[in-house]
């Protein structure tokens, strides 16, 4: 079975495996406070570090399949091109800066070995910052952050509507809509 694939599988493991935790356990806690002597009201969310540090790593998990996923199809289409051992083992699915780094530092070398038509196929794919593919290049730059600290999931509300907090706390004020509610321990904005 090709390599790849396998790795896709894998990483659709870990993100079926991610989906299932977050279904029993949440990352963060929001909440809403009420100062009982001025009536202002304050949201914040609170970590639970557990959660947030297992869900980390298995965000790790899912890109790093992923880049690898990629990393294999391409192997498996270049490997034989390359001139040199040294050659062969830096083959890696290129991500470039720009559109014009691609050209001229990638597709010169093993993709065009390969044939005008994969050359043309890999550029069409967009392997760059600037303008290019964003998905590759997340992938690749969230798989190399990986490797140096965890990918701590976030949230943020930023509109709510009165009515779904009044679900949570049935003594909030009626009628408010797009209601602000960012930077913890902030007042209610109206």
């Amino acid at each position: 079975m090709d390599s790849a694939y396998l790795k896709v599988k894998r990483a659709e493991k870990h993100y079926a495996e991610l989906a299932q935790m977050f279904k029993k356990k949440k990352p963060f806690g929001y909440f809403l406070e009420t100062n009982c002597k001025t009536g202002g009201r304050a949201t914040f969310a609170k970590r639970n570090e557990n959660v947030a540090n297992e869900a980390a790593v298995i965000i790790g998990d899912v890109l790093h399949n992923l880049r690898a996923a990629i990393d294999h199809a391409y192997w498996n289409c270049t490997e034989r091109y390359a001139k040199s051992d040294g050659e062969r083992k830096s083959i890696q699915f290129p991500i470039t800066s720009t559109e014009t780094a691609l050209k001229d530092s990638v597709l010169t070398g093993i993709p065009s070995r390969v044939s005008k038509d994969f050359a043309h196929a890999l550029a069409s794919l967009k392997p760059y910052r600037d303008g290019g593919n964003i998905l590759l290049c997340a992938i690749h730059d969230l798989d190399v952050m990986d490797k140096h600290k965890l990918l701590v999931p976030t949230g943020n509300f930023t509109k709510i509507s009165s009515s779904m907090i009044q679900r949570l706390v049935p003594d909030f004020p009626s009628g408010l809509m797009n209601c602000g509610f960012g930077n913890n321990y902030r007042d209610v904005g109206l």
